[in-house]
């Protein structure tokens, strides 16, 4: 089985960067309206398909009638470069984790029956129960890690984790919050599971083997490549501009800032590593790109005033990702 990194597919070298032209991959159909057409939140590279998740959450319950249908997942076949399928369902998904043959995605009907969910081919294996607002998924070589709320008045999540070839049955503890919303953009590297703490931001890990939850700094993403976490953080200047920290922790917690940048788009929203180099798009709808090892930051033309999310290809940035396909721009 092939292993993938979300949302990056390593070259053997870098092609010239040619100025940004947009060309959408045929046939591509029209966008459909609101609900259908609903925020693009992770991308899977496969060696043969392009998977992305869907959702709006969390929405509200369909027991106040909130209309939560539309598309959990878009597949894009890489080699007849058309739409291989859709599934439209529910809440849809979040994040995404593992291979295009294999791979592990948070689902439900409504914000409250979310629950994680192996899929393989046309099949699907439920590995818990649904709960309200469960988060996840994160993947090591053996286990799928995910969140449950507790239900209790003061919040709180438990974190567990399972085999990943199982029903979920066997699963553990990890370890659990001591109150507040739900651990967002659950991530696993070295032995750690990372997490943003939702109306904080403040980044929280703690070790896979169990033991006590870590406080580092804040962050409104986060990406782990190599066992590396990489995160972006922003800071109001007062003046309508934002300054935008793109970092890595260190084995000791510590963020080591890579670029700093002024920009109108507050919060760094999406982060992919390529090589050796490190991109992250912004709410100002371009993507930047610099040397992992720092330097000079270049600006690339992805005119996305909506998804955020993007794919690094050996030839190719894809952006503007939607139900109905996404635009290429020249590497």
């Amino acid at each position: 089985m092939r292993f993938l990194v979300i949302a990056t597919l390593v070259g053997c070298s870098v092609p010239a960067r040619d100025s940004a032209t947009f060309d959408a991959p045929p046939p591509v159909d029209a966008p459909s309206a609101q609900p259908l057409e609903r925020t693009v939140h992770q991308v899977l590279v496969g060696e043969n398909t392009i998977i992305w998740t869907h959702g709006g959450f969390p929405p509200c319950s369909l027991e106040f009638g909130c209309s939560t249908y539309g598309p959990s997942l878009t597949y894009w076949n890489r080699n007849s470069r058309t739409i291989a399928s859709r599934t439209e369902n529910g809440t849809g998904s979040i994040s995404i984790a593992g291979s295009e043959e294999t791979f592990f995605i948070v689902t439900g009907l409504d914000y409250d029956q979310m629950y994680l969910r192996r899929v393989e081919g046309i099949e699907g294996v439920a590995m818990s129960v649904p709960r309200a607002l469960t988060v996840g998924p994160a993947l090591d070589s053996t286990y799928v890690y995910w969140g449950e709320s507790r239900g209790t008045n003061d919040g709180g999540y438990t974190l567990y984790h399972a085999t990943r070839t199982g029903d979920g049955s066997d699963r553990s503890v990890v370890a659990t919050t001591e109150s507040g919303g739900p651990p967002m953009q659950l991530t696993y590297a070295a032995e750690l599971l990372w997490w943003i703490e939702s109306g904080t931001s403040r980044v929280m890990r703690v070790p896979t083997a169990g033991g006590a939850i870590e406080q580092l700094g804040f962050a409104s993403t986060l990406a782990a490549f190599d066992d590396v976490v990489y995160a972006g953080s922003p800071r109001s200047n007062g003046d309508g501009t934002y300054t935008n920290e793109v970092g890595r922790f260190d084995a000791a917690g510590a963020f080591e800032v890579i670029a700093r940048q002024t920009t109108t788009g507050a919060s760094p929203r999406f982060i992919v590593k390529s090589n050796e180099e490190l991109y992250w798009s912004n709410r100002d709808g371009n993507l930047y790109r610099t040397d992992v090892a720092g330097g000079a930051i270049e600006t690339i033309d992805a005119r996305d005033d909506a998804g955020y999310v993007f794919a690094v290809l050996p030839t190719e940035i894809l952006v503007r990702f939607t139900r109905s396909g996404f635009n290429s721009i020249p590497r």
